[in-house]
């Protein structure tokens, strides 16, 4: 009983802030064997901020509280608290005074903003696709290999699309064949 207890105290913090940081990181996937530290570290910071509302509780608390409060502060010690710490982290490492996005590749960068664009999109062959990048598109993220669907496909001139391919449902570039990505609104 003891060991569940202290791998609920110093291991479930830790393990939900990695998790939801994560979840807005394009990341590897996370090796248990390799994250222990990082994990319990995660959960010293979490108990580090938690700090001043366990120490008003405890100061503040009355002599017999309701029996449930004591269990609702442990659920959010435990379980909602971390999810805040791991937004937060994602949030204070992408503010503009780092200079740095914890977005791992500018791929994945231009592609998570969500707007929609004309692409053309040069293979190592110098052939040219066009197509339309939108709302039905989508592209790969890290650490997966790199692809791109265009949700609509159009003939090219130069640079000028031209018109939709006829009966186009999109096509799926791999990132192994791309040269180069253009982008136009």
């Amino acid at each position: 009983m003891q060991t569940l207890q202290l791998l609920l105290l110093f291991a479930v913090p830790g393990f939900i802030t990695l998790t939801i940081y994560r979840r807005f990181v394009a990341s590897e996937p996370l090796d248990a064997s390799k994250a222990g530290l990082d994990v319990v570290t995660y959960s010293f910071i979490n108990y580090g901020f938690m700090s001043a509302p366990i120490y008003l509780y405890f100061k503040l608390a009355p002599a017999d509280p309701w029996p449930g409060i004591p269990a609702i502060g442990i659920f959010i010690l435990l379980f909602i608290a971390p999810c805040f710490l791991g937004y937060g982290l994602y949030r204070f490492e992408s503010a503009s005074f780092f200079n740095v996005n914890p977005i791992k590749k500018p791929w994945d960068y231009l592609f998570s903003q969500g707007r929609q664009y004309w692409v053309i999109v040069e293979l190592d062959g110098g052939q040219r696709v066009g197509g339309i990048y939108g709302s039905g598109s989508f592209s790969s993220s890290y650490p997966s290999d790199e692809q791109i669907y265009l949700e609509q496909e159009w003939e090219l001139d130069g640079r000028i699309f031209v018109k939709a391919v006829d009966r186009s449902e999109g096509i799926i570039i791999s990132g192994a064949n791309i040269k180069r990505i253009e982008f136009y609104n």
